[in-house]
């Protein structure tokens, strides 16, 4: 057979095949196009755990703080309200005189009252409250720093008026 009438077999009947090079061609693109979409999705999947975990730690931290300011400003201002470096301790006075400690211990911020301690935020690393004012004009200050590893650290940070004067 001729080139002539072969090639125009081909043409006709459809049969034309890639070459070796226009095939390793596609693969190398589908390889690059591959190598793209997977770094796109790893670093969306990475950035969404990132978010998830500091949800997290700011759902806990923003809790603590709401249950603390709840009772402190049911507070007893009379009666008085310490703090040492990493606690508080007052009196509650409804529904009737409780005596309250928060403090941080290993971690983890409790709550102490009646001899039963409650946990209520893991991950802090730090809890500072302050009092200021003399009563019946307290001002009950509390700094929380919460953080972990992968999920970045979260400061709060609220004043409290302890509503209670008798």
């Amino acid at each position: 057979m001729s080139k002539q009438r072969l090639k125009a077999e081909r043409t006709i009947t459809g049969h034309s095949g890639f070459t070796l090079i226009e095939l390793i061609m596609v693969i190398v693109i589908m390889g690059v196009l591959g190598v793209y979409t997977f770094s796109f999705l790893s670093n969306t999947i990475g950035a969404y755990m990132k978010v998830e975990g500091h949800k997290i730690l700011y759902d806990e931290g923003r809790q603590a703080l709401e249950y603390m300011v709840l009772e402190l400003r049911d507070a007893n201002q009379n009666a008085s309200i310490t703090t040492g470096t990493s606690s508080i301790a007052f009196t509650r006075s409804n529904p009737s005189a409780t005596s309250i400690t928060y403090s941080l211990s290993g971690g983890t911020l409790n709550r102490v009252s009646g001899g039963s301690t409650n946990a209520l935020a893991g991950n802090v690393t730090a809890f500072t409250p302050s009092v200021s004012g003399s009563a019946p004009n307290q001002t009950v200050t509390l700094n929380l720093t919460i953080s972990s590893t992968g999920s970045g650290t979260l400061y709060f940070r609220t004043t409290v008026y302890p509503r209670n004067i008798s």
